[in-house]
């Protein structure tokens, strides 16, 4: 980890000069952008910036190509950077290959990495848990959705879909759950933190919702509903995945988080006392003003959720950092951890593994981790070869006379 870091440091200022250059860049794009997936996350650059200069051989444009693979390779330093944070424990790298063997509690904890700060309380989980879902114009995987929130405990939990194509495709699988619509808000890439705020927003005009989670197309619960509702209420914290946290030099943490209700309340409080305007800077990389901690590579969504919560807390948080939030694979951790089969091809650096053909140890290990959920799963995702992977995870998770790995 400390010669990747001095390697960021290294690229550091390239990417300083990449950042300069990339605002002159964007003023040669014509038109509107393209409306993206809000749940998709881009690479740093956005693709029609990519398209619209390939042709160009100019020599801003040669350098500007330079700067954009130095980039890229910073993207991906960062990023090996937070898995060897993430799996380094007591000075030592620790194998990240699962065996199957049963985890203590206390040993799960440990592999989950956790990081806690301030005066973090057990409480007796009560109220609602709200499940935020970002979409498109479908629910993928709405038959196991449907069957989780039919094996929960009635009360315990709401859902609340954005749509960013304004409603639900006619082919759309069919949505038995209840569940309220946010407002549809104007998402593109890298531009979704207005989405999660009205999102937000609708979750918590339920006085009985305690905490919100937000989920994408393709998660895929790992726990039963009620002991995902047990771990989330039962600790007086927001859980963040970041391997640095909030400092005043940077905030950044993936935007698939939980958020207790009172972080919520006040990040709806910022938005509409300035977070709003910040927002809009953001989104178009606006570096030429006072150095911020927001002003680091990324997009809004990834950044101001946690910058937000972690700004009204001050002297005495409460956040966890840690791998609870989603199971996710990156980089070279794809190849060390996966099989040849088990991710989808090819694989596009900077962005998690797609799960293909997920093998009896990946599930294992998905299972037995703290995480609560696994992300980039697709329809066609499969279980050993022999069926798909979320009927196999919703018979064996709820109980369905499915033999389970963990007993």
């Amino acid at each position: 980890a400390a010669t990747m870091l001095l390697q960021l440091v290294l690229l550091h200022g390239c990417q300083a000069a990449w950042l300069d250059m990339e605002g002159e860049a964007k003023a040669l794009q014509s038109g509107d952008e393209d409306m993206a997936d809000p749940v998709v996350e881009g690479s740093f650059q956005h693709p029609n910036l990519r398209n619209h200069l390939e042709p160009e051989t100019g020599l801003f444009h040669v350098v500007l190509h330079q700067m954009n693979d130095l980039a890229a390779d910073l993207h991906e330093l960062e990023l090996e950077v937070t898995d060897a944070v993430l799996l380094e424990q007591d000075g030592q790298l620790k194998e990240d290959e699962s065996n199957f063997e049963f985890l203590s509690q206390e040993e799960v904890e440990r592999q989950c990495l956790v990081r806690r700060h301030g005066l973090i309380e057990k409480i007796t989980p009560s109220g609602k848990l709200a499940y935020i879902f970002l979409l498109t114009d479908r629910l993928s995987f709405a038959k196991m959705w449907n069957s989780v929130f039919k094996a929960a405990e009635p009360g315990t939990w709401s859902a609340v879909m954005h749509l960013s194509a304004g409603n639900m495709a006619a082919d759309a699988p069919p949505v038995s759950f209840e569940y309220h619509a946010a407002r549809p808000t104007g998402s593109s890439w890298c531009n979704v933190t207005f989405v999660m705020v009205e999102a937000l927003r609708t979750a918590v005009e339920d006085p009985d919702v305690a905490g919100v989670v937000f989920v994408s197309n393709s998660h895929i619960p790992l726990k039963h509903p009620n002991r995902l509702r047990e771990i989330l209420l039962g600790e007086d914290r927001s859980i963040f995945r970041s391997a640095e946290g909030c400092t005043d030099e940077s905030c950044k943490a993936e935007m698939w988080s939980y958020m207790r209700r009172v972080d919520v309340e006040h990040l709806i409080h910022d938005w509409n006392h300035g977070g709003r305007d910040l927002v809009n800077k953001l989104v178009i990389y606006d570096t030429s003003s006072t150095p911020h901690p927001l002003h680091v590579e990324g997009c809004g969504d990834e950044k101001y959720p946690l910058w937000a919560v972690h700004k009204w807390q001050g002297q005495n948080p409460k956040l966890e950092y840690s791998l609870r939030p989603v199971f996710t694979l990156w980089n070279k951790m794809v190849t060390s951890a996966l099989g040849e089969e088990e991710y989808l091809k090819p694989y596009i650096k900077g962005h998690p593994a797609v799960l293909q053909n997920v093998s009896a140890r990946t599930y294992f290990r998905m299972r037995q981790s703290c995480s609560l959920f696994a992300r980039k799963v697709l329809p066609n995702s499969t279980f050993q070869g022999q069926m798909p992977l979320v009927d196999y995870i919703e018979m064996e998770m709820l109980n369905r006379n499915v033999p389970s790995p963990l007993g």
